[in-house]
């Protein structure tokens, strides 16, 4: 299908995007789809780069990205490149349905797990800039139906919206395990909270509130019901008006489950390494996120454009503190739901994820250099692998102005 078949495609969404197709929107699509070139000369330029990416991973392997997905045992990848601050191609590789061979392409979601995370943060932060939250202020006053319970950690010592943000509320629940296809009844996210008819514990604070970083994606959990609470909109209503479309991510959604022809099989070593049916993650804020690589590469522009001044999602000043070291970890720096590739300065922002039979990466330049890379991969435990070394060949590829990240 050509480019502009595609756009028409994309325009033809469900009612549950909430577009409405018109000129301009197609015409936006078709260019993002159509990747960064505007003449002939740098169209050839990006295939030669691509072409040093397929045929020899950069430099950096004695092998084929075909050879690598080999390997790492990957059936398909999505690839989104970010270059002079816009997505300059994105294309996919290997397979969809295993069991069928079925091609992926651009359209194909695939579930980006943590990458929710980040996603839900810069949600988060435009509740703040609106005046709706506070980053300071304790999270139990926002929150209606469920409250974090207090106990010891907490007496005098509230969680606030910025602890939650940085993994430093003492929260538990690390990660979500998330449901087999056929499981039966997915928990609501109330259920969820209070670990009713679920396979996580409830969610509580097990360690003062402020005192170290500490993964949690019950955490981030808790940011869907206040998100809800404050809105009066369910999460992945009020994330794809609010977060998703504003950030160009026209084929991203946080419904669970996701049941069409367009998404990837993921290929889980979790279910000993046979094909399954996606896995279902009623908590959406922490591992629910669908997309494409596409997607998530407009999102790194949006942030950057954000950093630059010049963007709609945050402010530049909230922009900036959103990726201002908040608090230190082994080898890196974690801002507001980013992690932190930290020298004298914060260089690159990045997540990773991982959910039953898929995992991701995202990382952008923080510095006003507009560079980045977002992969998703229908594989666990080995498709980050792989991404990291697909990471590694772009960034050496576009001669990343700091080099190769420091953060695999």
């Amino acid at each position: 299908m050509g480019t502009r078949g595609v756009a028409l495609l994309l325009c033809l969404l469900p009612l549950w995007l909430g577009v409405t197709c018109d000129p301009e929107l197609a015409e936006r699509i078709r260019r993002e789809t159509e990747g960064g070139a505007t003449t002939p000369a740098a169209q050839d330029a990006i295939e030669a780069r691509i072409a040093q990416l397929v045929d020899g991973m950069g430099g950096l392997q004695n092998a084929t990205l075909a050879e690598r997905m080999a390997f790492h045992g990957v059936p398909g990848v999505s690839i989104a490149v970010v270059r002079n601050r816009r997505v300059e191609w994105a294309e996919t590789f290997g397979v969809r349905e295993v069991a069928l061979a079925t091609p992926m392409d651009r359209t194909t979601r695939l579930q980006a797990a943590s990458i929710s995370k980040p996603t839900t943060a810069l949600a988060v932060l435009r509740l703040v800039e609106a005046g709706v939250l506070s980053l300071d202020e304790p999270v139990n006053d926002s929150l209606v139906r469920w409250k974090i319970p207090d106990n010891a950690f907490t007496q005098g010592n509230p969680v606030t919206l910025r602890q939650v943000l940085t993994h430093t509320g003492g929260i538990n629940v690390p990660s979500f395990l998330g449901y087999f296809p056929g499981a039966g009844t997915i928990p609501s996210l109330l259920e969820i909270l209070r670990g009713e008819n679920a396979i996580n514990d409830p969610i509580e604070v097990i360690q003062p509130p402020g005192q170290a970083f500490r993964y949690s994606g019950g955490g981030f959990t808790v940011l869907a019901a206040l998100i809800e609470d404050v809105t009066g909109t369910p999460y992945p209503e009020w994330m794809r008006d609010e977060l998703l479309l504003p950030s160009r991510m026209w084929r991203s959604t946080f419904e669970q489950p996701l049941l069409e022809p367009e998404i990837a099989n993921g290929l889980s070593m979790r279910v000993f390494g046979q094909p399954s049916r996606p896995w279902t993650y009623p908590e959406w804020s922490a591992a629910g996120l669908w997309t494409t690589a596409l997607d998530l590469a407009s999102l790194v522009v949006a942030i950057q454009e954000s950093l630059d001044g010049e963007g709609t999602l945050l402010s530049q000043a909230m922009a900036r503190e959103m990726l201002t070291p908040q608090v230190g970890i082994i080898g890196a720096q974690f801002g507001l739901g980013w992690f932190l590739e930290f020298r004298s300065q914060p260089r690159y922002f990045w997540h990773t994820g991982g959910n039953a039979g898929y995992e991701s990466l995202v990382v952008g330049h923080a510095q006003g250099e507009g560079v980045g890379v977002a992969i998703l991969t229908n594989a666990s435990p080995s498709g980050i692998l792989l991404a990291t070394e697909i990471a590694h060949a772009v960034a050496a590829i576009d001669g990343w102005p700091d080099g190769v990240p420091l953060i695999f």
